[in-house]
């Protein structure tokens, strides 16, 4: 009898999900009991979670399968298939037509309760020790022991492991062993990686297969390392005739290695464990993501934007969409005991410390439910046909907002030790957003610039009635009943919300679904809400007032026929903020006028002063400077901890910086760039690179021939920390020129948008002109790969150099006219 079957079984005689007895769940006086496999609140033969099967498996299923029911296989596309390449030891490859079989067995592990899970492992003479997937850890429910170790993988790649378990395995009969496994988040994908088709191979049927379904894909749970593999293995072996099949004999079964015919392919598979602290920081000075490379295109089988296309509805004068599941619903465990914790225990003493919060935090909350954003949950009864979370959630003060002074801000992310988060559960979706350097250079090329945003953009999307349930929160009810300080009220949501992490994708694509239905009626509008709107801002522009009044004020009508509103218009033309107010859109809230209050706004964080329309430098975020990446850069070469202190010269570095830090707020840099009036007769693009033994980086300037003058500003710029192995400065110079033409491609793009520029290239570097001069497999590798991307670049034709007329030798290579 299929899960299904069973759970249809038990709702029809009326029997407890829990424990089967004679009552319904909420009597039950075993809620204590949770399920063996996903520790949810229900029977472990109700589980629908497949990984790892009980040991109940029948004997005869260990045979071979069929050559049938092994072609074409189609299988749940559950969390437990997404490959993930940052993971253990170096395992599997496949690489054109031929995959290589990797040693997988099906092995009996003893669990706390004394039963046996079979579970999916890999067996890895490579690896020193035995290795455990911290949820397969979790499902055994065996005692977990500190220790302080590294595992060292490829290319010298580390993890910390601070976790172990003791475990017997067994084979089901004569073999059993205790072996320590060390736990680790994840041993490695999906193995084999993608479905093998055995119809052409003749496997032999009369006998017992270690995994006998070794052609499926399926997460593995242990790995058996070098001090049990070749205890494992028998000295029988058959090799099949007509094929590079090789099976093995071992305690378990045969064993299926060698390499098998597939589909064609074009992937290698190399998987690695790299710490995630030590993977942040090397991002500082990775030697060449910069930002500015071509993205990678959209997944055209992407599972959020197939369950959006076939759920999304329009209802009642808004949109309504569902959460697009990885898996099955009820692999979610309802984290109550975390939201408990954090949110009712720890806020209710904040509000009785701090009464005027609590009044703060109920107004809004009465305001949402007011608005039908949330409701309030009467059912005592936990639902058994959909997923069940409670969200965490907490105060965020931003006290130089002129609007919202305090959010409630929740926490998908949280979870329970050992359970997934509510965003682990679901598909985040493609990043649907225009590219952020094309848009604030975009936002430069205007003479009047237009900004917007959608007021509360997320909770204008309501949230279908069958996943309400999984935004759950909790909130203390301290007036109520004085003698319960722990009483508590339990509300859903009933829109979208902030937090979860397929929020944005899920509100650009119900954007960019609603504004196609204006394409004809207004081109310039939706066209500005397709490319200019980032998340819920709009940025910006027009050439004259009357174009600028004309696209907003229809931007205003295509989104309110959505019930979304537009607000805070806000410009640099003083004239159209007063028409905007005269026709009754809401302009961005005014400091009185006073001349010590100059009315400021933000532009994706970056401060604009619409008065005298230029940006200013906020230090607070200016954690990308080159001199703090150099710091962090030596910090982590010297190998100190977080807690160390500073040596003495690295101290005395930081010291000059933080003193310096204040003076950047000083700058003032322009937003307009590009007068779009049309007295401009030639634009010119000119970026200068240049590199240190500590960095390197390129600058693009703006140079535009007006009739009566002539004009430059900067553009943008881009730095990078010089990798930690060791380069030389010519080579230096190099990369500091290829970022250069990577960066005025990007600009040139944009502006090629508004007028025709031509691209010109400086450099101080004779070495690197000389390189980029030649042929470019006349150079060493490392040369040659950087010299051959730099003459390929559609705006830069080789041969069209010539010196610069300055005192400095600067060299110029310059674009074809």
């Amino acid at each position: 009898m299929s899960v299904q079957e069973r759970s249809n079984k038990v709702r029809s005689l009326n029997l407890c999900f829990n424990c089967l007895g004679h009552h319904l769940i909420k009597n039950c006086l075993k809620l204590n009991r949770k399920c063996r496999v996903c520790n949810a609140n229900h029977n472990s033969l109700l589980c629908k979670t497949s990984v790892p099967r009980p040991i109940s498996e029948p004997h005869q299923n260990r045979n071979l399968p069929s050559p049938q029911s092994s072609s074409g296989v189609i299988y749940d596309p559950s969390p437990t298939t997404v490959i993930n390449p940052q993971t253990a030891t170096c395992l599997y490859n496949e690489v054109g037509e031929k995959s290589i079989l990797l040693s997988t067995a099906k092995v009996k592990v003893q669990s706390a309760t004394g039963g046996w899970l079979v579970m999916n492992a890999i067996l890895d003479s490579g690896s020193q020790k035995c290795l455990c997937s911290l949820e397969a850890s979790n499902f055994l429910g065996l005692e977990k022991y500190s220790m302080n170790s590294t595992i060292v993988g490829l290319n010298g790649a580390c993890i910390s492991v601070r976790k172990r378990i003791s475990a017997e395995i067994s084979n089901g009969s004569s073999f059993k062993r205790k072996l320590n496994f060390l736990i680790v988040p994840k041993i490695t994908g999906c193995v084999p990686t993608q479905p093998l088709d055995l119809t052409k191979i003749k496997l032999p049927q009369n006998i017992t297969y270690a995994d006998a379904k070794f052609n499926i894909p399926k997460p593995i749970d242990i790995l058996l390392g070098g001090e049990i593999f070749y205890e494992l293995l028998k000295s029988k072996q058959i090799k099949l005739h007509d094929s590079s099949i090789i099976l093995q004999d071992s305690v378990f079964g045969y064993i299926v290695t060698g390499s098998i015919q597939n589909e064609p392919s074009n992937y290698y598979f190399c998987n690695f464990i790299q710490d995630q602290v030590d993977r942040n920081l090397t991002k500082f000075w990775d030697l060449e993501a910069i930002g500015i490379k071509a993205e990678s295109s959209c997944d055209s089988d992407d599972q959020a934007m197939q369950h959006f296309k076939s759920s999304v509805r329009f209802n009642s004068g808004r949109y309504e969409v569902g959460f697009p599941w990885m898996g099955h619903t009820q692999e979610l465990n309802d984290n109550f005991s975390v939201a408990e914790k954090r949110t009712v225990k720890s806020l209710t003493r904040r509000f009785i410390r701090d009464p005027t919060l609590y009044i703060q935090y109920s107004e809004i909350l009465k305001e949402y439910e007011s608005q039908g954003i949330i409701e309030r949950v009467l059912e005592t009864e936990k639902p058994i046909d959909r997923a069940v979370f409670y969200l965490p959630h907490q105060a965020v003060f931003r006290q130089e907002s002129l609007t919202t002074k305090m959010r409630i801000v929740f926490d998908a992310s949280s979870h329970e030790d050992g359970q997934p988060s509510l965003n682990d559960c679901k598909w985040s979706g493609e990043n649907l957003n225009p590219n952020i350097f094309h848009l604030i250079i975009s936002f430069r090329l205007n003479t009047i610039a237009i900004t917007a945003d959608i007021e509360r953009a997320f909770l204008q999307i309501s949230l279908r009635d069958e996943d309400r349930d999984a935004v759950r929160f909790l909130f203390p009810d301290i007036r109520s009943n004085q003698t319960d300080p722990y009483k508590f009220q339990v509300y859903r949501f009933k829109r979208v919300m902030f937090g979860v992490n397929v929020s944005p994708f899920l509100l650009s694509a119900t954007i960019k679904h609603h504004i196609e239905n204006y394409r004809e009626q207004y081109p310039a509008a939706t066209e500005m809400l397709d490319t200019c709107l980032y998340v819920d801002d709009v940025i910006s522009g027009a050439d004259d007032i009357s174009q600028a009044l004309k696209v907003s004020k229809d931007a205003e009508t295509i989104m309110k026929n959505a019930s979304m509103k537009l607000r805070k218009w806000n410009s640099n033309d003083q004239t159209l903020m007063r028409t905007w107010e005269k026709e009754g859109l809401e302009t961005h809230p005014r400091h009185p006028d006073d001349s010590s209050k100059i009315p400021s706004s933000k532009v994706l964080g970056i401060p604009w002063d619409i008065v005298h329309d230029y940006f200013t430098i906020d230090v607070k975020g200016l954690l990308q400077l080159d001199t703090l990446k150099c710091l962090l850069q030596e910090l982590w070469l010297r190998k100190l901890s977080w807690d160390d202190e500073l040596p003495p010269d690295i101290h005395a570095v930081w010291s000059q910086w933080w003193l310096e830090l204040p003076f950047l707020s000083e700058l003032k840099i322009p937003r307009k760039i590009l007068d779009s009036s049309g007295d401009s007769s030639e634009v010119q693009i000119h970026t200068f690179s240049d590199a240190s033994q500590k960095a390197y980086g390129a600058a693009a300037f703006l140079r535009v021939k007006h009739k009566d003058r002539v004009s430059v500003d900067l553009v943008t710029s881009k730095s990078r920390v010089a990798p930690l192995k060791r380069l030389s400065l010519p080579r230096l110079e190099l990369m500091g020129a290829l970022l250069a033409a990577r960066l005025a491609k990007e600009v040139k793009k944009i502006l090629d948008q508004k007028c025709s520029t031509r691209a010109f290239f400086w450099t101080d570097s004779q070495v690197t002109l000389h390189w980029i001069k030649g042929p470019s497999h006349r150079w060493k590798p490392f040369v040659a790969n950087r010299v051959r991307e730099i003459q390929s670049s559609p705006i830069l034709t080789r041969g069209s150099t010539v010196p610069a007329r300055t005192t400095q030798q600067i060299y110029l290579l310059e674009e074809s006219a």
